[in-house]
């Protein structure tokens, strides 16, 4: 079930004439207090043309960028998985095109407790001695915060949005599964506190990493 946030972008999305169907949504709390977050994907419908052209797309954007919600498309997919489905996908018709929505906040959660999270991994003695394995997840964090907050540079723009999404689909990568699945923080951490901060940051970075797992056609972390 969608979000408050979500549900007024798909009740917006209604009074210009197009349908979502939405596939999946992975809720969120927010980390700065307030009406949870998610992330969704699903399929978008133009019940009023035989395709979705790209001026109908830039109203679509508008709509989410006024209520604090990227806009993921992939135009080129023209099948996806629901995220229960292990074999079987659906296809999109002519005037349909699978879509993302990930709300602000699942970003800037991901963004500031990254940072965070970095600067306690940063602190810890077996990143000093230059452990292999802390290496690498210090260079995956990083690399977390620097996709991410490159995507919210081109987010304002929708005449980039087709690229955008594109780069971002090619940003998640494989090892965020990892990173979300090992849960490598405990013995990390200096503190509950900066434990905390790393639970959030994998949450916000799970989120966006469905939508793109989905149009990928991966299995997704249950």
């Amino acid at each position: 079930m969608a979000t408050t946030k979500l549900h007024v972008v798909h009740q917006a999305l209604s009074s210009i004439g197009f349908d979502f169907e939405s596939y999946y949504v992975r809720p969120f709390k927010n980390f700065h207090g307030g009406l949870d977050d998610s992330s969704e994907y699903g399929v978008l419908r133009d019940l009023r043309n035989p395709e979705v052209t790209k001026a109908r797309l830039a109203e679509v954007f508008l709509i989410a960028k006024e209520r604090h919600t990227y806009l993921v498309i992939f135009p080129e997919v023209r099948e996806i998985r629901r995220f229960w489905q292990k074999k079987t996908s659906t296809k999109a018709a002519s005037n349909e095109m699978f879509i993302g929505f990930i709300q602000k906040g699942v970003f800037e959660t991901a963004l500031d407790t990254a940072a965070l999270v970095r600067g306690s991994i940063n602190r810890n003695f077996l990143y000093l001695q230059e452990d292999e394995e802390v290496l690498k997840l210090e260079q995956i964090v990083t690399g977390i915060g620097e996709k991410l907050s490159a995507f919210q540079k081109r987010a304002l723009d929708s005449d980039l949005l087709e690229v955008n999404s594109v780069k971002l689909l090619s940003g998640v990568e494989k090892e965020w599964k990892t990173l979300l699945l090992s849960k490598p923080f405990e013995i990390l951490m200096e503190d509950s506190a900066h434990e905390y901060y790393a639970k959030m940051m994998c949450g916000a970075a799970y989120c966006i990493w469905t939508v793109c797992t989905a149009v990928r056609m991966e299995p997704g972390i249950v």
